[in-house]
């Protein structure tokens, strides 16, 4: 249990915190924070993943260096979390082989004592949605050889149907201990909505066609769309997120959505870390960066250099 502490020695931590903070974007050091990282008993390590648009090769490099995965690409990582916080789909060319690779991986996880979440993002959304502007030609050809799937990528996300089926089990917003996910951020009002009703309507509208998503969800600022804390929150935007921590009984807010061309990093003295670093290769020559979270503190890894070459 933690125990509650008197102003000075709560002021004294968050000046604390923003130190650690400044300091592990120069050397990698984890940031100790016991009061936010609060892990399930069974769970060693927490990995999370930003964006993926369609890149395969990315995708595999930080499994890997994380240890999730084997070089042979199964699943050896015990007592592990792995969260992907949405967009897989869209721009990059091996949107097929992710899904199969993500599928498969999620069964095999369980076997290790551990889990692979993943989150929809807007990407997702979008193709369920009859949006397939951002699908590159090459990803639509590879999607020819799918034996699982409808070998024309458009109806393979028809709402109701298998691939829509299988999505409407991923979250919009998930907790691990107190770590919160989402894929661009959430508001007070979301937050009082409730994390279970957000997670229940959008299964509900991937598994039926005559469903419409609640105004909540079609907004801009919606979980899957809000960029207030991906870009430049103020104070005021610090205190909302104070809040809705506190409405969700969390301690970190970690999303993705929002390209950090400086790699990944957080602000609100810790309380959010943007891990979207547009590792994809559509994006060009970018760090592979991904999140390492233990009891210890939460630590930005890399495991490489993406070429667009």
């Amino acid at each position: 249990m933690i125990k509650n502490r008197n102003f000075f020695s709560t002021a004294v931590f968050s000046i604390s915190l923003l130190f650690l903070t400044m300091c592990s974007d120069k050397n990698n050091s984890p940031v100790v924070d016991n009061n936010r990282i609060i892990l399930p008993d069974t769970v060693n390590t927490v990995i999370a993943i930003g964006d993926i648009h369609g890149d395969i090769n990315a995708l595999k490099s930080i499994l890997i260096d994380s240890h999730a995965i084997s070089k042979n690409l199964h699943w050896i990582g015990t007592n592990m979390i792995v969260v992907q916080t949405g967009d897989i789909l869209d721009r990059g060319d091996n949107e097929l082989q992710i899904i199969e690779l993500l599928f498969r991986l999620k069964k095999e996880a369980p076997m290790k004592k551990s889990q692979l979440i993943l989150i929809n993002g807007n990407h997702e959304i979008m193709n369920f949605a009859g949006d397939f502007r951002y699908v590159s030609q090459n990803s639509r050809k590879n999607w020819k050889n799918s034996k699982l799937l409808s070998t024309d990528r458009e109806s393979s996300f028809k709402r109701g149907e298998y691939l829509a089926l299988e999505f409407s089990k991923f979250p919009v917003v998930t907790k691990v201990g107190s770590l919160l996910f989402t894929h661009g951020g959430l508001t007070i009002k979301q937050a009082e909505y409730g994390i279970e009703k957000i997670n229940s309507d959008i299964s509900k509208w991937l598994t039926d066609n005559n469903t419409s998503l609640p105004a909540i969800l079609r907004k801009k600022n919606s979980p899957f769309w809000n960029r207030t804390y991906g870009k430049n929150p103020d104070s005021r935007d610090c205190r909302n997120l104070q809040k809705i921590l506190e409405l969700t009984k969390s301690g970190t807010l970690i999303i993705g959505h929002s390209i950090q061309k400086n790699g990944i990093n957080s602000k609100c003295n810790g309380l959010v870390w943007r891990i979207d670093v547009g590792m994809s290769k559509y994006y060009g020559s970018r760090n592979l960066e991904y999140l390492e979270i233990t009891r210890s503190g939460i630590t930005k890894k890399s495991s490489g250099i993406q070429n667009n070459q």
